[in-house]
């Protein structure tokens, strides 16, 4: 009985020993795998070995612009700004050109419409003048109403086309007047009495009427224009324009009075012109493509225009109105005037010749006002208005031309910028996706990049550290590979002892009984072995189980020496790590960061390189063009010397030629002398004649002989009156064209004079563009003096730029390549650190 439990508790610990052992292989085998793993292949290691991170920065949304972005939009912004800025000062210098133009066009333009019209006023003075001067010398006279048709008639014929209507009125109411608008022989008008008719005859060459044309009820001469405005002002003066229904003309009459010795008015001799001559005139200057100029009164009436459109319009009644110059068909014409009336003080208050500028649905319009006035009443204004659109047809040909160049410029920056980022991308792309595959934990990569030498450096740099990468692995491949024999023979040591200690159990139960004791405490002693306490010792006895004691004490102590050496090492290496790691990385980023801003600097330097490069051609171009504008206008301005000299000769000829026509006038003056006297000879011979004839007729048969004489003589003085009466005509036919002459001549050397200055004006305009085109000269080459230094410059800078930019690549992927492998040798010191970390040694 006493043997039984001695049995159960012997069976029990049997069982327990075979538990315990088992759970010790178990718990060795999870220590180990633990400790260190052991991947099947370097994929499974490669995958358990997390990459690092990126630092999360503020500057994540800057990090995300792709890279053909940087390389492009930079040559983009700074083409458009660099063409823009171009064309935005080409526009503005030829905005100032267009006003300087405009100013001094509108102001020749005026200065010689002034000049023609007053011109073509003087005539009216002139035929007045020699009309009193006439009636002075009584060649005709207010009594003798057919004398006064000869001279309407004869002035008429003389001075047609400068005047149109010739007049001589008295205060009786006769009226006596020559009107011819076209070529040919000038109609007589007649007017006999205040309220009688007004009869219109054609005329024969010698200016006898011939044909009633028109008649014309109740005519009162006092109530005409013409009549009415001098016997209101009492001297020589404009009557107000009016419109010829007849001719379809606007007429203006240049009155003089006529005065007796009481100071009574007793005529009025007057001059008239159709205005349609200065319409004419305005529609021969040339002002510009769409300019026009136009003549009003300050009432807003249109004197003339420079277009097609007549300044009369018919009425409602069929009548001819003149038409306002607010309600005229030509668009300039009507909104010109309507801005010159809404302008404070309106058309009175223009005193002064004036510049002004306005516009027209956006369009600018260049305008001048010039007054023209006299001492006789006349009050008009000449406004000359040019669209400026006329003068940037070639400014804005140029604009299209720089926005076409400008887009060209933009597409082929795009295209180019297109083409490079892609020619330098598609490296960095394939060195992305080789640095994912190793991430992925390919490590059999190799990246071959040829055509730029910085990304080749950089591929060879990545090729280094995927080897070094490869190499890292293989190593700790290696670690692992020992760990695991290690393990194995620890292992295969267990089983062994496990083994002898069963063997030993079946071949001797009685043993077993004795040492199942024994067992019981060993297990117990070694079983914070199993969970990693390496500190703890079996006792050793001298049986068998003292022997297991010792060799399983002799196997713990081993394993404890080789987990302490394993620990240490993994300490030191964590340390290490993760001192360096910090260091490592933020030089890693400094060099990185460091790269970046100096290729960001290398970039601009060479952006501003190339832009002073095309600066410096630009100017070399622009000192070209005016070295050759300068060469035009110099050839220009000895052209223009050559023509004052000679337009300074022929003044010189139509000078002598109109001395030697009016000292020609002054020698028919002394024939009319002449005539005078000998025209009062024949008179006294005829008298004489008269005389002797009375004398002889009272001495009857004795004095027939003496009339016979006195009637010879008597005949005799008849022939001397009849040919001192046709020399006298054609002594004033003479004169008349004498006159004409004289006339011609000084209107000829007024038009040398005006052209001599217009051409010195020209050469001086020309001498002040040849000074500014110098000047400019001067500046340019000075430009393209200090661009070629600039550009010289900047070359030197962009090469050193691009060493520190290679320094710092080279510099920035190194530190990369370090930074990746602490990383990497940090995460192995952790993982075997948790591993042997288990152990209590």
């Amino acid at each position: 009985m006493s043997q039984t439990p001695f049995k159960s508790v012997s069976s029990s610990s049997s069982n327990r020993s075979e538990t315990s052992l088992s759970q010790i292989v178990q718990a060795d085998e999870q220590r180990a795998v633990t400790s260190s793993p052991l991947p099947a292949s370097q994929e499974k290691v490669a995958t358990e070995i997390q990459p690092p991170q990126p630092e999360q920065t503020d500057h994540a949304g800057l990090q995300k612009v792709p890279l053909r972005l940087v390389l492009v939009v930079p040559f983009v912004i700074q083409i458009m700004v660099a063409v823009g800025l171009t064309g935005w000062l080409s526009w503005r210098n030829g905005q100032q050109a267009v006003n300087d133009i405009a100013n001094q066009l509108r102001s020749e333009i005026s200065v010689r419409v002034e000049r023609e019209i007053t011109d073509l006023l003087e005539e009216s003075e002139v035929v007045n003048k020699v009309n009193i001067d006439n009636l002075n010398r009584r060649q005709w006279s207010l009594e003798d109403l057919k004398s006064q048709e000869r001279q309407v008639w004869n002035l008429l014929k003389l001075f047609y086309p400068s005047v149109n209507v010739v007049t001589i009125s008295t205060s009786q109411g006769t009226h006596r007047s020559a009107e011819l608008y076209q070529e040919g022989n000038p109609d007589i008008l007649t007017a006999d009495r205040i309220g009688g008719d007004f009869r219109i005859y054609a005329s024969d060459d010698q200016g006898n009427p011939t044909r009633l044309l028109d008649t014309t009820e109740n005519y009162d001469v006092k109530a005409r224009p013409f009549y009415t405005a001098a016997e209101n002002a009492g001297k020589e003066v404009w009557s107000p324009i009016f419109p010829y229904t007849a001719a379809q003309h606007l007429l203006i009459f240049l009155a003089q009075p006529i005065y007796n010795d009481a100071g009574n008015l007793i005529g009025v001799t007057s001059a008239g012109r159709s205005l349609s001559d200065i319409s004419e005139l305005l529609n021969s200057f040339n002002v510009s493509q769409s300019g026009e100029v136009f003549v009003m009164e300050r009432s807003g009436l249109l004197v003339a225009n420079s277009t097609p459109e007549s300044p009369l319009a018919t009425g409602g009644t069929g009548e001819a109105q003149r038409l306002k110059a607010t309600d005229s068909n030509s668009e300039l014409i009507r909104l010109t005037a309507q801005y010159l009336s809404d302008r404070p003080g309106g058309l009175t208050g223009i005193s002064s010749t004036q510049q002004l500028n306005f516009s027209i649905d956006g369009r600018q319009q260049f305008v001048q006002i010039t007054p023209l006035q006299d001492n006789k009443g006349l009050d008009w204004l000449i406004v000359t208005v040019i669209p400026e659109a006329d003068f940037l047809a070639q400014i804005n040909a140029n604009a299209r031309t720089t926005i076409l160049l400008c887009l060209a410029a933009l597409v082929l920056a795009i295209l180019s910028g297109l083409y490079t980022s892609r020619w330098i991308s598609r490296p960095i792309l394939r060195l992305n996706q080789a640095s994912k595959a190793i991430a992925a934990g390919d490590l059999e990569q190799q990246v071959e990049v040829t055509g730029i030498d910085e990304l080749e450096q950089l591929s060879q740099s990545f090729n280094r550290m995927a080897s070094q990468l490869n190499q890292s692995f293989s190593t700790l491949e290696q670690t692992n590979t020992a760990l695991e024999q290690a393990n194995d023979e620890l292992e295969r040591r267990v089983e062994e002892r496990t083994t002898e200690l069963k063997q030993a159990k079946e071949t001797s139960d009685g043993v077993n009984r004795t040492l199942q004791q024994r067992v019981i405490e060993l297990l117990q002693e070694v079983d914070p072995i199993s969970k990693g306490d390496l500190t703890v010792r079996a006792k050793v006895t001298a049986d068998e189980i003292g022997t297991i004691a010792d060799s399983y004490n002799a196997t713990v102590e081993n394993l404890r020496k080789i987990v302490v050496q394993v620990q240490q090492a993994a300490n030191q290496m964590a340390n290490t790590t993760s001192n360096s790691q910090a260091s490592v990385q933020e030089l890693s980023e400094e060099a990185l960061r460091q790269a970046e801003a100096i290729a960001s600097a290398l970039q601009v330097i060479q952006d501003m390189a190339k832009a002073v490069q095309d600066v410096s051609m630009n100017a070399k171009q622009a000192e070209v063009a005016m070295q050759q504008a300068t060469l035009t206008v110099e050839a220009g301005d000895v052209a223009m010397n050559r023509t004052v000299e000679g337009m300074q000769a022929i003044r010189a000829t139509v000078a002598e030629t109109a001395k030697k026509v009016k000292h020609l006038g002054e020698s028919s003056q002394k024939i009319s002398s002449v005539i005078e006297l000998i025209s009062a000879f024949a008179e006294q011979t005829k008298l004489l004649s008269l005389n002797a004839s009375i004398e002889a007729a009272l001495a009857g048969e004795e004095g027939r002989g003496f009339g016979m004489v006195a009637n010879e003589v008597r005949a005799l003085a008849r022939r001397s009156a009849e040919a001192t009466e046709e020399i006298r005509k054609l002594v004033m036919e003479i004169q008349a064209e004498t006159n004409e002459v004289v006339a011609a001549m000084e209107s000829g050397t007024q038009q040398v004079v005006i052209g001599t200055q217009l051409v010195d004006e020209t050469r001086q305009s020309l001498n002040q563009i040849t000074a500014v085109s110098t000047q400019i000269s001067q500046l340019v080459e000075g430009i393209a003096q200090a661009t070629i230094v600039q550009s010289q410059a900047s070359e030197i800078v962009s090469q050193m730029m691009q060493d520190v930019v290679a320094i710092a690549s080279k510099t920035s992927v190194e530190a990369n390549q370090v930074a990746s492998s602490f990383e990497q040798l940090r995460e192995v010191a952790e993982t075997l650190q948790m591993g042997v970390g288990q152990f209590k040694v």
